[in-house]
């Protein structure tokens, strides 16, 4: 990627802003709760795997990873799905971004189309962008991507002759928004991509982490789930630093991508670590656990900014994930409260970074998942001095 081609507020999301002298209050990185990383666990976990077998455990898993972890992955499919998956659907990456530039690389050629819902996961912006790819942003309402504009844009790329290869969703707690597609919504996009030769990459990062008691529909339980590549991660329900995370896909997907994989695979050891772990009986508790933790820091945003921030902001409470997606109401754009936040010791994203074209000064990304109760009520009474 030519970095001299990259906005100043994207080259300024990847800068950790931990590392800024100052700054105190980090509202900006999705990243789980420390209290809530599993050490002791994984610890029993990774003994358990070196005791029973650790010749296998210590040599190459091969490129899809290890058959044990692809299975379950595959399995838990099953569970909510008339499609009968297996190991052989399922790729081991390391980390979805991993799997994001995998399948980018895959399918697209240069100045291809992708279309992304509006507003989106930045990091996958600068995937897309990485392989010289087109990208159509498709705004969204309160049940996901406008199905119509969508089609109105399909329909003006085959007169254009532009050819589409790829659809890219968050369809559950979407990254910046925290909102989640309607079913219908859901099997309207995946009958529509179907019809027209279009590949839909479904990341579910936040899938697992919802307060809501109804399981969300992923996009590959589709009856057309041969166009759906599921993409999701063990990042936001055990830990970032393991970088293992999944392929789900039809099995001819899942041989194109290891043509392009160069890596020998992922690490054997960390794979059957977790699948150790997720097999296990602990980690049901754990997900309940992750989720009771998330809803109360949800709350203590929602209240806060409420409490400080109700004549200058909107919002809606997310019912899962990482992160409130607010609206200045106040005439003041995202970017000048961001360096007054930053002035103050507080850490937070405009909403510009989540668009391809950076065309957003009225939204704020808020993360509630990594700072304790007591930082996050502190965070958003300095943030509500910055309208100000």
């Amino acid at each position: 990627m030519n970095l001299n081609k990259m906005t100043a507020s994207i080259l300024d999301e990847m800068i950790n802003p931990s590392k800024i002298p100052g700054v105190n209050f980090d509202l900006s990185v999705g990243v789980p709760d420390e209290e809530s990383l599993p050490s002791s666990e994984l610890l029993i976990s990774i003994q358990n795997v070196l005791k029973n077998d650790y010749k296998n455990a210590l040599t190459y898993a091969g490129v899809n990873g290890f058959v044990g972890l692809r299975s379950w992955i595959a399995n838990k499919a099953n569970q909510i799905s008339d499609n009968k998956f297996n190991e052989e659907n399922v790729s081991l990456v390391s980390g979805s971004a991993h799997g994001l530039d995998n399948i980018a690389r895959t399918f697209l050629d240069f100045n291809d189309v992708v279309i992304i819902s509006s507003p989106t996961y930045n990091g996958a912006i600068r995937t897309f962008r990485a392989c010289n790819a087109k990208i159509i942003d498709i705004d969204s309402d309160d049940q996901g991507m406008d199905i119509v504009q969508l089609q109105l844009k399909i329909d003006q790329c085959k007169k254009e002759k532009k050819n589409i290869k790829l659809l890219y969703i968050v369809s559950d707690y979407n990254n910046p928004t925290g909102e989640s597609y309607s079913l219908e919504r859901k099997k309207e996009i995946v009958k529509l991509c179907y019809e027209n030769n279009i590949l839909i990459i479904d990341d579910r990062a936040y899938a697992e982490i919802s307060f809501e008691d109804i399981a969300s529909f992923p996009l590959i339980a589709d009856i057309n789930h041969s166009c759906v590549i599921e993409l999701g991660t063990f990042s936001k329900t055990i830990a970032t630093g393991l970088r293992v995370a999944w392929i789900l896909a039809d099995e001819s997907i899942i041989k194109k991508l290891n043509i392009m994989r160069f890596d020998n695979g992922g690490s054997n050891l960390i794979q059957r670590t977790i699948h150790n772990f997720v097999d296990s009986e602990v980690y049901s508790d754990h997900l309940l656990k992750l989720k009771s933790i998330y809803k109360i820091k949800r709350d203590i945003v929602s209240d806060a900014l409420q409490k400080y921030c109700l004549n200058n902001v909107e919002f809606n409470s997310p019912q899962g994930g990482f992160y409130h997606w607010v609206k200045i109401s106040s005439n003041i754009s995202n970017d000048v409260i961001k360096v007054r936040a930053l002035n103050k010791g507080v850490a937070i994203n405009s909403g510009s970074v989540y668009y391809s074209n950076n065309d957003n000064k009225e939204h704020l990304r808020i993360v509630y998942s990594k700072l304790d109760h007591q930082q996050l009520e502190k965070a958003i009474k300095l943030l509500s001095e910055c309208f100000y």
